[in-house]
């Protein structure tokens, strides 16, 4: 078994016809009557149009007594899996970069195609050896999707502020808060924000970044007043607060700067994946790749 998301298991095979090693995944919710149908499906539909080198690769797809399943490529293990085994040895800020890099050109990708994944997190992006790809794109909506968004998507630790606050809508930059977050944890094998609850979660945020003002993100207060809970969620003993750089002690200052910017309170101002590298961390040379991650 190769991976395992939150409610979904793929499993492992060989195609027999090709010798190929891959991965099953079956939608246990889903019961497929009409090809039609399954092809529309979300995940389906963003897995044959998003077609990247760092996106997981759909292979095939199987209807077996009304159970639909996806043959996918298989990958060694999930990011959540490899940081595990680097609690001991931490990655470098080369081996950092190598996965960040790919990781944007994933949303590079999905975001100039006009989809963003809204479940982004390490056990939904698979490593093999120098090879990172995003998988399970269940949760993907494209930008362009009417109608209200639902505010459980990503697990708690990767939720952007917005989301926690029950935005009506939102779009790619709650994948760039997520990629903040994951970003920081590749430094220490820790999750930065390692909330409870969606309280907790806006608390633990607040004592790392600091205490949103009005100024720095004025729609955020807007959407707290609704149930008059501002105070709970914004606490003003962290107002001055930024413990990122003390959290992440092994990130230089050009990753720490990616960092804050990703995971700013206001979803306008963090960077995007249109404009090419937002910080000189992620601008590299091929001799940066190692060998392994």
């Amino acid at each position: 078994m190769p991976w395992r998301g939150v409610l979904r298991a793929c499993v492992k095979a060989v195609d027999k016809q090709t010798g190929d090693v891959v991965a099953i995944k079956e939608l246990k919710k889903f019961k497929c009557w009409s090809w039609k149908k399954c092809l529309i499906l979300r995940e389906v539909k963003a897995l044959r149009g998003l077609d990247h080198p760092n996106i997981v690769k759909l292979k095939q797809l199987i209807v077996e007594n009304n159970k639909l399943y996806l043959v996918m490529e298989c990958m060694d293990m999930a990011l959540s899996h490899q940081l595990v085994k680097m609690r001991v040895k931490k990655l470098n800020g080369d081996q950092v970069r190598v996965v960040a890099i790919q990781l944007f050109q994933a949303l590079a990708h999905m975001h100039g195609r006009g989809y963003f994944h809204r479940d982004l997190k390490p056990s939904n992006i698979l490593v093999s050896t120098d090879v990172v790809k995003v998988a399970d794109l269940g949760m993907s909506r494209e930008v362009s999707d009417d109608g209200k968004l639902s505010d459980y998507v990503t697990t708690l630790w990767y939720r952007a502020p917005e989301v926690l606050l029950m935005a009506e809508t939102y779009g790619p930059e709650v994948d760039m808060w997520a990629m903040g977050a994951i970003m920081a944890e590749l430094f220490t094998s820790t999750p930065l924000f390692r909330g409870s609850n969606s309280v907790d979660q806006l608390r633990k945020i607040c004592s790392v970044i600091g205490t949103p003002t009005k100024d720095t993100w004025e729609d955020g207060h807007g959407l707290s007043h609704a149930g008059n809970i501002m105070k709970l969620l914004f606490p003003k003993a962290y107002d001055c607060v930024d413990k990122l750089a003390e959290l992440v002690p092994n990130a230089d200052e050009d990753a720490i700067s990616l960092i804050r910017g990703l995971c700013s309170w206001d979803g306008r101002k963090r960077p995007t994946t249109f404009g090419g590298a937002p910080t000189s961390f992620l601008c590299f040379s091929l001799h940066l790749f190692p060998n392994r991650l």
